[in-house]
């Protein structure tokens, strides 16, 4: 397929990064401490080294000590008759939150035959008994299917392929993916994958039908992460509980994989079982205008041969707005460090696939960060395995107004680097996961034409609740029914007959797996505690 349509969609299927000169391997300062890590971010791209002085500047989820936890929400203040639950010293690192994926033959198509459409229930024929795992991922702008999910999933067989190519670009370069015919496309949360790993249960599972995704099929090519993007959480409501994680051991690639992740379920909006919160943020689809998730067949091919041309899609499905694919952003957020504010900043996308939040050097230059002396750094390795060394921070604070209790936070790490946005220029900055530790929220889609603004609302997580386990659901108070829940539990692993899920909740937000000493430890802290529910 030729270059220009692959040029024409350059930001589809996710944001690029705009890279400084020079890339590769970079060492940190003289005497500063570096750790291999492995954080996600927009883009594909991942945080693979923090150089940091010693000692420790910046806290990271995998760190997060369980006192730490316990303490890291100040006293509720009040400022014009507005509640402000303030997060002091956030993870630099969230929560992954990982779902499972079907693909099948449904490509039963609506008004339009390049429109997606929504299925809240499943339908078509699988084209293969297994599954994918990918992220829910809001900065994605086409759904992505990585090389071995589209291996299980049956969709590297040449008939499920156009000859259509795009481009992802990332931090360090770009790669192609092949663009699918269409078919549909489901999903749920790891609750749908059996504790054995092996199979995936499709009653609650929600999708779209004649939908084209991106497939990363050949076999030089790199292994992306399959995401699941705006496309799809358009049309559902999501729940994310993070006080319920959940997590499953899947043979992934031929080696064992062991998935955690927040309870991650879909709703149809007017669903009255989706989780009620008071608190409220308000989001917006940007750019707007957009009326349908569509795919755009191959524009190439029908200007060189009008008369025979095939009506296939030559891009994977996304939002389509005004000017480009639309993405969620947070309605208003206000930083400060030091003297220095950037206040009602509209530009910061919601990226549910990112782990860390990230502000653009435009944020950085007005509140005077001396981006030569750094906080801390990051080493980020893109698309094409390069990697690329950029500064980080700890912001003093970070508002997102809410009606309700805003969502407000001290000493907030951030990376500094500037992401291509879909509205043209760059963003502000990406709100990322590492928010969302301490929150269980519900994302309400919506957004088209002549629908109402998106919005997600939330609710605290009382930490002491998550030791509360016995009996189901628990009874308010941390006590000797739920140590002996816990000691009916004790040391097994995950899928193994003595597991319980609900006793395997530390650290919080990304528990480890195992029932052990860090359980016990978290539930001493609340003991006979009551926590409310």
């Amino acid at each position: 397929m030729k270059r220009t349509l692959r040029r024409l969609i350059l930001l589809l299927v996710v944001l690029s990064i705009v890279l400084p000169a020079g890339t590769g391997r970079a060492e940190g300062p003289p005497g500063w401490q570096e750790e291999t890590v492995n954080f996600r971010m927009s883009g594909g791209s991942r945080i693979k080294r923090i150089y940091r002085p010693v000692p420790e500047s910046v806290t990271m989820l995998s760190e997060y000590g369980i006192q730490q936890w316990a303490d890291s929400t100040s006293a509720v203040a009040t400022e014009a008759g507005i509640s402000v639950n303030v997060i002091d010293s956030p993870p630099l690192d969230g929560f992954v939150p990982w779902i499972a994926v079907k693909a099948t033959n449904d490509t039963e198509a609506g008004p339009q035959d390049f429109d997606a459409v929504p299925q809240p229930d499943f339908s078509g024929t699988p084209f293969t008994s297994s599954f994918g795992v990918g992220l829910f991922d809001t900065g994605a702008g086409a759904h992505v299917i990585g090389k071995i999910s589209a291996q299980r999933l049956g969709l590297t067989a040449g008939s499920r392929l156009t000859a259509n190519s795009v481009d992802v670009v990332g931090v360090t370069g770009s790669v192609s993916l092949r663009v699918s015919r269409p078919l549909g496309l489901f999903v749920d949360g790891l609750k749908a994958v059996g504790l054995d790993g092996t199979s995936v249960d499709t009653a609650d599972m929600v999708g779209e039908s004649n939908v084209a995704v991106g497939v990363t099929a050949g076999v030089n090519d790199p292994n992306l992460i399959t995401a699941i993007g705006s496309p799809m959480s358009i049309f559902y409501t999501t729940s994310v509980r993070v006080d319920t994680p959940l997590a499953r051991t899947v043979d992934f690639g031929g080696s064992s994989r062991t998935f955690t992740a927040p309870d991650i379920r879909f709703f149809e909006h007017d669903d009255p079982s989706i989780p009620s919160y008071a608190n409220t943020l308000p989001l917006e689809l940007k750019p707007r205008g957009a009326s349908a998730v569509i795919w755009i067949f191959d524009l190439t091919s029908a200007l060189l041969d009008p008369l025979n041309f095939s009506l296939e899609p030559g891009t994977p499905s996304i939002i389509a707005g005004a000017s480009s694919q639309s993405l969620y952003f947070v309605h208003s957020v206000d930083l400060r460090e030091g003297q220095r504010e950037a206040r009602d900043r509209e530009r910061f996308m919601l990226d549910t696939g990112a782990q860390v939040t990230v502000i653009s050097s435009r944020i950085a230059a007005r509140l005077m960060l001396d981006l030569n002396n750094p906080e801390f750094l990051v080493d980020i390795e893109g698309v094409s395995g390069d990697t690329v060394q950029f500064p980080g921070y700890t912001l003093d604070a970070l508002d997102m107004p809410a009606l309700g209790q805003w969502l407000s936070f001290t000493n907030v790490p951030v990376v500094v680097l500037d992401i291509a946005s879909p509205e043209g220029g760059t963003l502000d900055g990406i709100i990322g996961m590492n928010l969302f530790v301490f929150y269980n929220f519900v994302l309400k889609g919506q957004g088209f034409v002549f629908e109402n603004d998106p919005f997600l609302t939330f609710e605290r997580i009382v930490t002491g609740e998550l030791a509360d386990i016995a009996p189901t659901g628990g009874d308010g108070v941390v006590n000797t029914a739920d140590l002996l829940g816990l000691s009916a539990s004790w040391l097994s692993g995950l899928g193994e007959p003595a597991w319980n899920p609900r006793a395997d909740f530390a650290p919080p937000a990304q528990p480890d797996g195992r029932i052990d000493l860090r359980d016990y430890a978290f539930m001493k802290n609340y003991w006979l505690e009551n926590v409310g529910n």
